[in-house]
């Protein structure tokens, strides 16, 4: 799935000014995890590489590593990253209603 064109729009990491010191882990943690999704979405796991995320997320390795052990632990959180407002249930005030919009927004 090398596509020139997904590929140069996903391996564009996003212009940024940075200040002293560093920056704040959720901040790190959000860039890092919106890196994952993206290439994810894109391109499918097998492009998907710590190097590859650190270069576009503006990361070291060794954060990465830190954070997540394996290239797997990785790619699941970048994926429920990317796809959690579209898995999220609207809350309905009781469960049985909850159950029955979720159920019907699925089978849709």
């Amino acid at each position: 799935m090398n596509n020139e064109a997904t590929a140069t729009a996903v391996d564009t990491p996003p212009a940024r000014t940075r200040g002293r010191g560093r920056r704040p882990a959720d901040e790190v943690r959000a860039d890092v995890l919106r890196a994952v999704g993206d290439v994810l979405l894109a391109e499918g796991i097998a492009d998907l590489t710590f190097e590859r995320v650190a270069r576009l997320s503006g990361v070291s390795k060794t954060t990465l590593y830190k954070w997540w052990p394996s290239k797997g632990a990785l790619a699941l959180d970048g994926y429920f990253h990317a796809v959690q407002d579209r898995l999220a249930f609207p809350d309905t005030g009781t469960s049985a209603r909850t159950c029955s919009s979720s159920s019907t927004r699925s089978c849709a």
